[in-house]
């Protein structure tokens, strides 16, 4: 009997063993995922080669989780990846999408065979800390040092990658991992959700000192979309959290920021203040304050966007077809900047109300998980996870995070870190 007991044990020890190991992976996928273009097709091939792996092993050995939670957030999960395969039209963007529906596939499976321990979310929040370092450090460097930046560290790209390394430097930003502005924003970002998690789980300053760190990096990114989202996610979580007297106190200082606002406009638009600096993100403030027009031509992405929904209000005009009709406004444009205007006119009523009703479902659903961590004392976890969420949901106001490659590997690094997070029973 002691026999089969400790073969069960070992059987299990092992299961969870691998199931950590595969999370861990689908961690690194996501944080290096700068490098996936420049080191190629090789290192993805790679990656899926030695997940299978993983899968084939772990499949054989164990079985689909039938906790409640995660039924729940599969049964989400299987609906929306339903929609998405269903709208998409053109055997084309199974080619040129191989990295989104990898990540698709992925999470698919984590969800029914992946269960990670406190250990492995700990780890795998350590790792994309250090990523947003990096990033930081690249900020850091490219801003106080840029011919060093450029002759040493860009130059070790592919050559697509350092043209547009350049370009942006040219253009104000600071540097970025591969290239990818975006995406070195949106690990900063990240880094601050984790060490705004970690502080208010163990109050220790040198979590705050770290997140100061990297919002100085965010801002000095010079990307207006993250910065905004990043700062709207975290005076939302301090509203949700906060006692009732913060609560009045950040409804408060909204109101003193909107009557300054107004001052300020009125000191624009009478000619008392005037602004010739080459900050982008103050120059942006000053042309919205002018009436001018500074979403750089986007506004003509959101009207073609809102007349194809019109022209095609039930179903849409299918999976990632928009990039087809804005070429006609600029070559190189893929989305709309705006997923709720994107998920209208590429999946109609009927698919858009099934997505946005699953993203704003996820968020419910980590904000109930919040509050049971909180009781808990393991908010860590669960405050990284809707801050996330949070982030992404205000930055598809101004562009399109669900449909990058790489949102599917953070979607399920996100569920993961809260979907375990139970009440605690009281015994009697």
């Amino acid at each position: 009997m002691k026999n089969l007991e400790s073969n069960m044990l070992h059987v299990k020890n092992n299961s969870n063993r691998v199931s950590n190991i595969q999370f861990l992976l689908i961690v690194c996928f996501y944080s290096f995922f700068f490098l996936f273009a420049d080191l190629g097709r090789g290192l993805t091939v790679c990656a899926l080669v030695v997940f299978i792996v993983f899968a084939i092993f772990f499949v054989l050995k164990s079985h689909v989780l039938k906790e409640p939670e995660v039924k729940t957030y599969r049964v989400g999960l299987f609906l929306v990846v339903a929609t998405i395969l269903l709208n998409i039209r053109s055997i084309d963007y199974f080619q040129s999408n191989i990295f989104y529906l990898y990540g698709m596939f992925l999470v698919v499976y984590a969800l029914l065979f992946i269960k990670p321990n406190v250990a492995a979310k700990k780890v795998a929040l350590n790792i994309l800390l250090f990523v947003a370092g990096i990033s930081a450090f690249i900020v850091f460097l490219s801003r106080l040092f840029p011919a060093f930046y450029v002759r040493y560290i860009a130059s070790h790209f592919a050559i697509e990658a350092y043209n547009g390394i350049i370009l942006l430097l040219r253009e104000g930003y600071s540097g970025a991992l591969g290239g990818n502005i975006s995406l070195t924003a949106n690990y900063i970002a990240l880094g601050i959700a984790i060490c705004f998690g970690r502080f208010l789980q163990t109050k220790k300053k040198k979590h705050a000192v770290v997140m100061v760190v990297l919002f100085i990096a965010l801002l000095l990114v010079n990307r207006r979309s993250e910065l905004l989202a990043a700062v709207a996610a975290w005076i939302c979580m301090l509203f949700l959290m906060g006692s009732k007297r913060l609560k009045i106190i950040i409804l408060f200082g909204c109101v003193i920021a909107f009557i300054g606002l107004l001052i300020v406009v009125l000191f624009v638009r009478q000619g008392i203040w005037h602004y010739q600096g080459s900050n982008r993100l103050i120059a942006s403030v000053y042309g919205l304050l002018q009436g001018q027009d500074i979403t750089n031509g986007r506004s003509e992405l959101y009207a073609l966007a809102w007349s194809l929904f019109c022209e095609h209000p039930l179903f849409g005009i299918g999976w990632g077809q928009y990039r087809f009709y804005a070429q006609a406004i600029l070559p190189q444009i893929t989305n709309v900047h705006n997923i709720y205007l994107q998920l209208l006119c590429e999946t109609g009523i009927v698919g858009g109300f099934i997505l946005l009703s699953a993203l704003f479902y996820l968020l419910k659903e980590l904000y109930k998980k919040n509050k049971i961590a909180i009781k808990n004392g393991t908010m860590e976890y669960t405050v990284f996870s809707l801050f996330s969420w949070l982030y992404i949901m205000i930055l598809g106001i101004f562009d399109n995070p669900i449909f990058q490659d790489q949102f599917w590997l953070l979607l399920g690094v996100i569920l993961f870190c809260a979907v375990n997070e139970k009440s605690k029973r009281k015994t009697v």
